[in-house]
């Protein structure tokens, strides 16, 4: 037992780095994959900005910054950026705290068991089980709003950049006119997270186990912003520059072309250990083929949080578990709350041009948040080696960054002496609020001998807003001795 228990710690370092290594570069989903930024946490504002930023060419002064400062001031970079990596880093991670793995052998050889929910049995005195496995996210949708397709749609005002009331660090008093004009930004994230994970627990009584997850994170952001200005007060030819008129008419442009549209790439790629879980789980009520049992998990902050790869805070959770076996037919559910200790890193928030008059977010608006979980579903053994369950996995998010689509009306834009309102399409923030997400995990179990389980999942949305998957897969193998 001793030998076996030192070839398990060891493992649970080497697999998941093993595992990463041999995964195959990122699909980038007709992404241009440029060099990546660094850190992580900066790639959504970096992106904004850098696809912000004009050219000055025959220009008598510098206009290149104007709507990267005038971005920062809308604050909606950093809002954005916020929502993602808060709800990034905290999405549930699947485990293998099950138990002892043929505990109803008896009935129908060992029980389906679940990747996202944990039975009430425990493994029994001096018990080691192993597990590894690896999750892979795909996240296709922000509060309803597709990630992919350039549906989040941002404009952007003008800095105060000239005229007799110049004050570069405001956004603009509209004189000179060119000041009017607005600029569009449709941003499309491609994010796929995989975690590769190895579990290691161990039976120090026949009703108290402890374990540890030790997981190894990989993250491919990929970011394609439109950008398009909108000559809402400027006109469409070039005029130079007179005594009565010192600008020029056509002011804005992304190139010597005078070009209006421009498509920029940009990416991240961190990969490192995530944040370790210790966990512990006690068996408070034991029946003949279930009970009640309590756990507690301690997410402690190993992974990078600038690279967002952990969260940086110590997260608590709390659960209450509940299994019965009724012969072929096994049934679960979990009930949790997590509580977190500290907020994620300020760059996420941080302006992008130093020259943005925007103040600081403040900790309560970076605040990890507080989550509530439901867990509840069915195991079905459909011969004596294989089984397949299913659940409805449900968790509640408080105070999170909310977003919607709606338009905005921009007073004084038109061109000529008396301007009128331009309404544009827009991505605005519902400022911070709960979220609710419902999922649904399918999956299958293969016990290829007594010590050893192999298992496949997949987690579906149902419904919900926030950060939801278009689908996370889950395949591992879990083994007793």
């Amino acid at each position: 037992m001793r030998r076996s228990a030192v070839l398990s710690l060891a493992f649970v370092v080497a697999l998941p780095v093993w595992a990463a290594a041999q995964s195959n570069p990122p699909e980038t989903f007709s992404f241009l994959d440029p060099p990546p930024v660094k850190p992580a946490s900066r790639l959504i504002p970096q992106a904004m900005a850098d696809a912000a930023r004009l050219n000055d060419f025959r220009v008598p002064f510098d206009i290149t910054r104007a709507f990267v400062i005038g971005g920062d001031l809308s604050g909606m970079p950093a809002i954005l950026n916020a929502g993602v990596a808060t709800q990034l880093v905290s999405f549930p991670q699947a485990t293998s705290w099950g138990g002892h793995l043929d505990d109803t052998k008896d009935v129908t050889g060992p029980i389906a068991r679940s990747s996202f929910a944990e039975r009430a049995s425990t493994l029994g005195k001096k018990v080691f089980s192993f597990g590894f496995g690896q999750q892979s996210v795909h996240y296709s949708k922000i509060d309803g709003i597709d990630l992919e397709s350039g549906d989040l749609t941002f404009v952007f005002q003008h800095n105060n950049c000239c005229g007799p009331n110049a004050n570069p660090s405001q956004l603009a008093d509209l004189n000179p006119a060119f000041e009017r004009d607005l600029l569009e930004e449709k941003v499309g994230i491609d994010i796929d997270r995989n975690v590769f994970a190895t579990v290691l627990e161990f039976g120090v009584t026949n009703r108290f186990d402890l374990g540890i997850t030790v997981p190894f994170v990989k993250l491919d952001m990929n970011t394609r912003v439109a950008s398009r200005i909108l000559r809402t007060a400027t006109e469409g030819t070039v005029t130079l520059p007179t005594p009565e008129q010192p600008f020029f008419s056509e002011i804005h442009k992304f190139d010597e072309l005078g070009l209006a549209n421009r498509t920029t790439y940009a990416s991240a790629h961190p990969r490192g250990i995530g944040d370790i879980v210790v966990h512990a789980k006690a068996q408070l009520v034991k029946t003949e083929n279930g009970g009640v049992a309590a756990a507690v998990n301690v997410t402690v902050p190993t992974g990078d949080e600038e690279e967002l790869l952990g969260t940086g805070v110590v997260r608590v959770e709390a659960r209450g578990i509940w299994s019965e076996q009724f012969r072929r037919v096994g049934a679960h559910l979990n009930a949790g709350y997590t509580t977190s200790g500290g907020s994620l890193p300020t760059s996420l928030t941080a302006p992008v041009d130093p020259l943005s008059g925007r103040g600081a977010f403040g900790d309560d608006q970076l605040a990890l948040p507080d989550e509530i979980n439901i867990v509840g579903g069915i195991e079905y053994a459909v011969a004596p080696r294989v089984g397949i369950a299913a659940d409805v996995v449900a968790r509640q998010l408080r105070n999170v960054w909310r977003l919607q689509s709606t338009s905005t009306t921009f007073t004084s834009r038109t061109p000529g002496a008396n301007p009128g309102p331009v309404t544009v399409a827009d991505t605005q923030s519902l400022g911070q609020d709960n979220l609710t997400q419902i999922m649904t995990g399918l999956g299958m179990r293969v016990h290829l001998g007594r010590p050893l389980l192999l298992n496949f999942d997949i987690l579906l949305p149902i419904s919900g807003d926030g950060l939801m998957p278009k689908a996370a897969v889950v395949g591992g193998f879990s083994l007793a001795f």
